[in-house]
């Protein structure tokens, strides 16, 4: 494969490719956040990562410059990289994919992360996404999505999985899902809803419940009790800090979003690191 770099060929028992990517798939880093978090807790370690020269734009999606020891300057290129994860009593290995939404060539870049996956055994894939919506940051997190296979899609609305109807742009998440299809692949995507008017700030709650369905839509074995401690103490400071924010300036949050309307989408035209709908 012309555009990967391997560290090293793991090898993976009944593998499930877990994937998302900064940008405009991922509003308030629900998405990466997640899946970060999820390497940090498993231990995981890296395998490979796609080369960044030939999918983007570096006046679009620019390097970054880090001062490191004895005052040198070191350029960190946009990455997305695969992990390894193995969690102690789960009944699969779980390939980790995080990075940044490309620019350029989409089709030879889920072409790539497909051809590899498929070499390491992977017959599953699970994107994340975030999106903004009229959604209460103090209500329970609501998240869409859609899953390909039927009986994953059973499994899934049974842990209140609202089933995404968009139609309308898409991204990278849903360029790789329609990849997967055409491949056979069982694939599904998972997005959650973020307060359109918080959509800036780091979402806690939506995080810890996207780890808990994203790995439990394909695999009951792995314990969740570390995302659900998440759920419950971050997402608890995250509600009293936002609620003591609102002052009496301030609209009410409430007047701008219904926690009834889930599947209301906030307005185009965010930026680039907020989605708009379920793709």
């Amino acid at each position: 494969m012309d555009h990967l770099f391997e560290l090293y060929r793991p090898e993976l028992r009944d593998p499930i490719l877990l994937a998302a990517f900064a940008g405009w798939n991922d509003a308030a880093e629900v998405a990466t956040g997640a899946l970060r978090y999820l390497i940090r807790q498993w231990g995981a370690e890296p395998c490979a990562e796609i080369e960044p020269e030939e999918f983007f734009v570096f006046t679009d999606t620019r390097p970054q410059v880090r001062v490191v020891d004895n005052f040198q300057r070191r350029i960190t290129w946009p990455q997305n990289q695969f992990y390894v994860a193995k969690p102690a009593g789960s009944s699969h290995d779980f390939l980790i994919l995080v990075g940044a939404e490309p620019n350029l060539r989409w089709k030879t870049f889920v072409g790539t992360t497909l051809d590899y996956a498929s070499e390491l055994g992977v017959k599953m894939v699970v994107c994340l996404g975030g999106l903004l919506a009229d959604v209460l940051h103090s209500r329970t997190p609501v998240l869409t999505g859609s899953i390909s296979d039927p009986k994953l899609a059973k499994r899934v609305a049974g842990l209140g999985l609202h089933r995404s109807r968009y139609e309308g742009p898409t991204g990278i998440v849903g360029v790789l899902g329609n990849a997967c299809r055409d491949r056979g692949i069982a694939s599904g995507s998972i997005w959650g809803n973020v307060p359109h008017y918080i959509g800036s700030i780091s979402n806690p709650p939506v995080c810890a419940a996207r780890r808990l369905q994203g790995v439990g839509a394909v695999d009951t074995s792995p314990p969740t009790a570390i995302g659900q401690r998440a759920l419950t103490t971050d997402g608890a400071g995250f509600v009293r800090s936002r609620s003591r924010r609102r002052t009496g300036s301030s609209p009410a949050p409430g007047s701008r979003a219904r926690s009834g309307r889930a599947g209301s989408a906030h307005r185009p035209g965010q930026g680039r690191r907020t989605a708009v709908r379920a793709r």
